[in-house]
């Protein structure tokens, strides 16, 4: 009885320390995916300045030449 017990104690001490590492590694993976997504709003803000930057310049470009056909 007293080893079936012990079994019993080790099963559930291995459990709850598998159980541990699961939430442990869900911790991380929520963490990384996070990271990801800062990344990535991070890059959409950096192509939509360089988009808008590239605008303006094809703007003034387009009226430079504009200007430059009337002189």
């Amino acid at each position: 009885m007293r080893g079936e017990r012990d079994e019993l104690r080790r099963t559930e001490e291995r459990l709850h320390s598998e159980r541990s590492t699961a939430h442990e590694d869900r911790d991380r993976a929520i963490w990384e995916l996070d990271e990801a997504r800062w990344v990535v709003d991070s890059l959409r803000a950096d192509l939509g300045a360089t988009v808008n930057r590239t605008l303006d310049a094809e703007s003034i470009v387009a009226r430079l030449d504009k200007e430059l056909t009337e002189v």
